[in-house]
């Protein structure tokens, strides 16, 4: 599973199309590269992100996860603190968090223990 963190800034699209030229490129070597999108620093809720969003789905075709990071604060001030977001105050950004691991657990085939699938 190879997981491409991408900002919702056309420059960052440019980046990653560079990268998705070494992808393609594997695959043409029998590589098996299963690479997924991870939207980081979006914001949902305006035009650019959706139509950044439909752009790279255009140009690049490679699927996109569901879940994604926000242009939160608690991101970086978790970072300066040397904590992870599941150790911060900041509901949305733990419940983006969580969404991002089961994800990426679904595409993986893992599974949690039913104890702790209780807790999330």
């Amino acid at each position: 599973l190879c997981l491409l963190p991408l900002g919702a800034s056309a420059a960052e699209i440019w980046a990653l199309s560079d990268l998705h030229a070494t992808i393609d490129a594997a695959r043409q070597n029998q590589y098996r590269v299963d690479a997924h999108i991870v939207w980081n620093r979006y914001r949902k809720q305006t035009r650019s992100a959706r139509e950044l969003s439909h752009a790279v789905q255009e140009e690049l075709a490679l699927p996109q996860l569901h879940s994604h990071l926000s242009f939160r604060v608690s991101y970086s001030d978790v970072l300066a603190r040397g904590l992870w977001v599941g150790e911060w105050h900041d509901q949305i950004a733990k419940n983006e968090i969580n969404a991002l691991i089961m994800e990426v657990m679904d595409l993986l085939d893992v599974r949690l223990p039913t104890r702790i699938q209780k807790n999330t």
